[in-house]
């Protein structure tokens, strides 16, 4: 489970040229979809090598491990289940065991240098090369606990409006921002279409952002329907549902 594009193309390559069938890639924030896709209890080991430090404190609401992903984790591994943190920030790993220690619902074993593991990154081979130290974390599930689900069920992706809007009222969105507690959305473009307009929008709920496109289009009765495009669907959640919600408002 990766977010940069170009690391799960080689990846897919490389598996493609070994042969390997038993892997499955997804591109994704993991911090919010291995609890929205996996069911409770479901997964023997969890594997996160040299996640993405973001060591400013202005950027620790980025970090993977933390209170979250103890209760992410306290839901989807099997009891007895575990998880596993390789990385070459020491700070990282305090923080991380600290986290697990916290929740209680798990046994917690480290930082400590990591032992003999069946492959390392190239990255690590490097460092490992370098004479640079690495720290592992594990944290064995003793106490199992279901997770509040992030996603919203049952998504209601039609608006009506009474009227098409006008060029004036549509452009004059462009860059407008709606905010409320812990979402934002942003209207990023607005382009006309030959049925109405194509709405570009960014949708975050804390840290996880979304891009995604809402269409406008005129009913044969005169009246308009606000809807999410077809193609690309986002994620359904709260920061997705407000903006669709204050786009109405909007617009009528």
């Amino acid at each position: 489970m990766e977010l940069p594009r170009e690391c799960l193309v080689k990846a897919s390559a490389e598996l493609e040229a070994c042969g390997r069938e038993n892997v499955r890639i997804l591109r994704g924030d993991a911090r919010y979809l291995l609890r929205e896709l996996f069911e409770t209890g479901t997964l023997q080991k969890v594997l996160m090598q040299f996640p993405l430090p973001w060591p400013k404190d202005r950027h620790a609401k980025h970090r993977v491990v933390g209170s979250r992903w103890a209760e992410t984790l306290a839901d989807v591994l099997a009891p007895g289940g575990g998880f596993e943190l390789v990385t070459d920030q020491g700070w990282y790993a305090e923080e991380a065991a600290a986290a697990f220690k916290t929740h209680g619902g798990f046994n917690v074993v480290g930082p400590l240098a990591p032992d003999s593991r069946p492959f390392l990154t190239r990255y690590e081979r490097k460092w490992k090369e370098e004479g640079r130290e690495t720290w592992k974390v594990k944290a064995i599930l003793t106490r199992p606990l279901p997770a509040e689900r992030f996603f919203l069920p049952s998504p209601m992706t039609h608006h009506h409006l009474p009227v098409l809007p006008l060029e004036d009222s549509m452009r004059a969105l462009q860059g407008l921002r709606f905010e409320d507690e812990g979402v934002v959305v942003e209207v990023k473009e607005v382009f006309r279409s030959d049925s109405g307009w194509l709405l570009k929008l960014l949708a975050s709920d804390e840290s996880f952002s979304q891009i995604f496109f809402a269409r406008i289009v005129e009913r044969v009765d005169g009246r308009a329907l606000l809807k999410l495009e077809e193609g690309g669907r986002p994620f359904w959640t709260r920061a997705v549902r407000f903006g669709l919600e204050e786009l109405e408002k909007k617009l009528s």
